[in-house]
């Protein structure tokens, strides 16, 4: 079972507030309407956004997406891949993209994490915004390392992430942040 809102804590960054996580799977965290709701605002983008990159928009030959169809994809994908993922959501009530924790491996402390956002979103910061509340998760599971390609997070300053407790380092395309106590 994941938790979008770590230890009960409040994510009170200014620039952040109107960003939140909802974990869709292995276990949805909240009522079956919002679960409902979120994954057919996915579906749609997956559906429909034509400015995805290719390894995430649906093929012109295959049928859309249902939202029961990405609702149980993603809970497979969840369970196959040791994996929490969640709805990026803005204002409490759109999803606009999907962050996912995988490979979690608990005995080496590490994790992978990946993401799609609706193209209309892109250059807002929400990369930034999903990955603080992504490693404050990873944080509570005990991860103390989670890598993966991440876009916008190059102009994010350094001081940004000492302030929450990761060190960032960039490896060609990927993202290693190395989570610190406090």
């Amino acid at each position: 079972m994941c938790s979008s809102d770590p230890g009960g804590e409040t994510m009170a960054v200014e620039w952040m507030k109107s960003t939140s996580l909802y974990c869709l799977a292995p276990e949805p965290e909240g009522n079956q309407h919002d679960t409902a709701r979120f994954g057919e605002q996915l579906a749609e983008i997956l559906n429909w956004d034509q400015g995805l990159p290719d390894s995430v928009k649906r093929r012109e030959t295959t049928l859309p997406l249902s939202t029961g169809g990405f609702l149980e994809y993603t809970r497979t994908w969840c369970l196959e891949k040791a994996a929490q993922s969640f709805a990026i959501v803005r204002h409490q009530d759109e999803a606009v993209g999907l962050m996912s924790l995988s490979h979690i491996d608990l005995e080496r402390k590490a994790a992978r994490t990946g993401m799609f956002l609706a193209s209309r979103y892109v250059g807002q910061g929400i990369p930034a915004q999903a990955f603080f509340l992504l490693l404050k998760q990873a944080k509570t599971l005990g991860i103390r390392q989670v890598s993966g390609a991440i876009p916008e997070l190059e102009n994010i300053e350094a001081e940004f992430w000492r302030h929450i407790g990761a060190t960032i380092d960039f490896e060609s395309n990927r993202i290693i942040a190395s989570l610190h106590d406090g």
